[in-house]
């Protein structure tokens, strides 16, 4: 593993398992009457779209869906590859002739690009990356063959590590920083920003000052976006709590309130208009967004105390690894995903013990991120999710 994936590591996902999964310490107990989410603040009657929601909400965005396959970026940072769902081959990003993809003039070399770490998206026929200019993260679009890259706009300032996220929605992206300014003394305006993929402009369309605040979290469902604003729970630890999961909505503007619980993750099932969530120390609820009634599906347990949910179109997948890797021991951990049908029955349970990031995916393929020195990206095809137990590598 390279020293510099190692910094990335403790810069941004240790940083991330103390965020999260410290909030166990705090606030775990269970409660015998939820409270029920805002239901005219969720949205309804929407498909999954563009925006690939099904991607876990924190921590590294090293992977992206496109319509034959996945583009993703190596785990030392220099290259940008191609995982060909139907052939599971891999293939370098490049298209130049002849070009032997081991110099700086490769198309898929990231490493010349300066860019900020861990993040790739594909969104309306483009790759999109940030890379890292005079202290600020600059939006660049290119095609999928590296051939063509175009500047967009910068967007905030920033460093090259891997704290500035974006969402993608229509014609816009929004960006946000993850964790940049937590535990710090000093208060900070943390924004979301809105950039035009047209002509580059932007706006703020959310801030909070604060001391020891994050947003977090940031998904986009339908006609809104939703995020988390997370507060510290105890001075100069990373002891914390999420303060409310709040929406957008892209026609009028407004922000409105979901949820005040301490909601570690969420997703929507637009078929059944389910909101599902999970109340750290209570347990996975699942919200009908019509009826505008709140059942307990799951109750936290030792095993799932704290979870990340993603949905992908037909299952709803729920892990427990940032809780287990920071609250026990190396031998004592027992990482799991839990794969549940849309009525919240449990379908599949299966070992993570080789996992260090779960990425998610969308319908297809399910992608993680070895816990082994190997520093290995992995795999499991969903087309058999229902008895799927066995991680495979990428690129055997």
């Amino acid at each position: 593993m390279s020293k510099k994936k190692k910094l990335i590591i403790l810069f941004s996902i240790v940083a991330v398992l103390l965020v999260f999964v410290a909030v166990y310490i705090v606030t775990n107990r269970i409660k015998s009457e939820p409270s029920e989410p805002d239901y005219s603040s969720i949205s309804g009657e929407y498909v999954l779209d563009d925006s690939q929601s099904y991607w876990k909400g924190v921590g590294l965005h090293d992977f992206t869906a496109t319509e034959d396959g996945y583009y993703f970026l190596t785990s030392d940072m220099q290259y940008l590859k191609y995982f060909d769902y139907d052939t599971k081959e891999v293939i370098i990003a490049c298209a130049k002739p002849e070009c032997n993809h081991k110099s700086s003039s490769c198309n898929a070399y990231m490493g010349s690009r300066a860019y900020i770490a861990d993040n790739i998206y594909y969104h309306d026929g483009y790759l999109y990356y940030m890379k890292y200019s005079g202290g600020m993260s600059v939006l660049v679009r290119m095609d999928t063959a590296g051939n063509n890259s175009e500047e967009i706009t910068e967007i905030m300032p920033s460093g090259q590590d891997s704290s500035t996220k974006l969402v993608f929605h229509g014609d816009y992206a929004y960006a946000y920083y993850q964790y940049v300014h937590y535990t710090l003394d000093e208060e900070f305006t943390e924004v979301i920003k809105r950039i035009s993929l047209k002509d580059g402009s932007t706006k703020d369309i959310y801030e909070i000052s604060g001391k020891n605040i994050s947003i977090a979290n940031v998904k986009s469902y339908g006609d809104k976006l939703y995020f988390e604003v997370q507060e510290q729970a105890e001075k100069r630890s990373y002891n914390s709590k999420t303060r409310g999961l709040y929406t957008y909505d892209y026609q009028t503007g407004n922000i409105s309130l979901v949820s005040d619980e301490n909601v570690s993750d969420y997703c929507i099932i637009p078929e059944k208009n389910i909101f599902a969530y999970y109340v750290t120390g209570q347990g996975l609820y699942f919200s009908d967004i019509n009826e505008q009634t709140t059942q307990l599906i799951l109750k936290s347990d030792k095993t799932y105390d704290m979870c990340s949910l993603s949905y992908d179109g037909k299952y709803v997948y729920m892990d427990n690894i940032l809780y287990q890797v920071y609250y026990y021991s190396y031998d004592d951990r027992n990482k799991k995903c839990m794969v549940l049908n849309t009525s919240g029955e449990q379908i599949n349970e299966i070992s993570c013990d080789s996992v260090m990031t779960m990425y998610f995916g969308d319908s297809r393929c399910m992608f993680a991120w070895s816990d082994d020195n190997s520093s290995e990206y992995m795999y499991i095809d969903k087309k058999n999710i229902e008895n799927a137990g066995t991680w495979e590598i990428i690129g055997e």
